[in-house]
């Protein structure tokens, strides 16, 4: 019966202060509930938050090792996906019991909205330090794991803003009160911010679609190397699908502990090594690297124009949840 305690608010089931929450939300959203009603306003208050955000994380970034910024975020990214998860496995038991009280699906639409929010955020900033190394030489704290709170607020922040940007300029092509318009404030909520839409343009019933997977069966998966993508997959990368995931899983168990560990460090020789050991041979150590490694190299390509920084989430083809690993400019990985 543990799934009954997934439909518990976010930031209580992460262990975040709500003192820290409020402070947070006040900072960036104010203290009192309104509505702009006006896109291109909307868009200029998301546009303020989300550059806020980019300085101070320009200035961490280029202050500290950037060592110790990717030990912070994938501390952050390890609790909220490992609660994602959880939150997926409450979903399948809870419709399989027929429940249907819609207060427990909001809560779960709610908590799986702001931890895709984290995670696309965390995923962007991930690639943001392998684009940015400074003084990789510099003392940090290598023992400490404990969460930085106040960093996880600020990714929840920058990814809720920048989704929210997204919809709102991808509707200027539309009537002044079409698709998404506006943004509505709520700064004492869970929830500090929701664009404002003309109507529902899907209704999706958590409990039953939430995070569905890429291959429905196992059989799928287990036929993947034979299937268009997977066909694809190696025709591009010269690495069958399925023995790739071998190798990820391998990391997986034997480098993160079945996921207990959030992070590790290694030496690139040691990682390309490690490759054949798990792949029996079967997966090329230095492929498998030009094909799952983020380097400053393959990043530096994606940030647009005269950016400081990599900004677009999800589409670029070098980003950290299809690439899960960072080389850093000391030829060590980090993941």
């Amino acid at each position: 019966m543990d799934y009954i305690f997934m439909t518990r608010p976010f930031w209580f089931e992460l262990n975040v202060p709500n003192s820290i929450v409020r402070a947070k939300y006040k900072e960036y959203f104010g203290g009192n509930d309104y509505s702009i009603e006006n896109r291109a306003e909307a868009i200029a208050l998301l546009s303020t938050i989300t550059g806020s955000i980019q300085d101070k994380m320009m200035i961490r970034m280029k202050c500290e090792n950037i060592n110790l910024t990717i030990k912070d975020l994938y501390k952050i990214l390890d609790e909220c996906f490992h609660f994602y998860i959880r939150q997926k496995n409450a979903r399948h038991e809870m419709s399989g019991l027929n429940v249907s009280t819609a207060s427990i699906g909001d809560t779960f639409e709610q908590n799986r909205n702001m931890s895709r929010n984290v995670i696309d955020a965390v995923n962007l900033w991930l690639e943001n330090c392998a684009l940015y190394q400074t003084d990789l030489t510099k003392e940090y704290d290598t023992k400490s794991f404990d969460v930085d709170f106040e960093l996880f607020l600020d990714m929840y922040i920058y990814g809720l803003a920048s989704q929210a940007l997204s919809l709102l300029s991808m509707s200027q092509k539309f009537g002044d009160k079409e698709m998404f318009y506006g943004i509505s404030i709520t700064p004492n909520r869970d929830v500090p911010a929701e664009v404002i839409k003309y109507h529902p343009i899907i209704y999706f019933n958590t409990l039953l679609t939430g995070n569905q997977n890429v291959f429905d069966t196992n059989g799928e998966l287990k036929n993947a190397d034979q299937s268009v993508f997977g066909k694809g997959f190696f025709e591009e990368y010269n690495i069958k699908f399925i023995n790739s995931l071998k190798v990820m899983s391998s990391f997986q168990k034997y480098m993160l502990s079945d996921g207990k560990i959030a992070m590790t460090i290694i030496d690139k020789d040691q990682f390309i090594g490690e490759v054949g050991q798990y792949s029996n041979n079967l997966v090329d150590g230095n492929a498998f690297f030009n094909t799952f490694v983020l380097t400053k190299e393959n990043v530096k390509d994606q940030v647009r124009k005269n950016d400081p920084i990599i900004w677009v989430m999800n589409s670029n083809k070098y980003r950290h949840e299809l690439r899960p690993f960072i080389c850093l400019d000391n030829d060590v990985v980090v993941y």
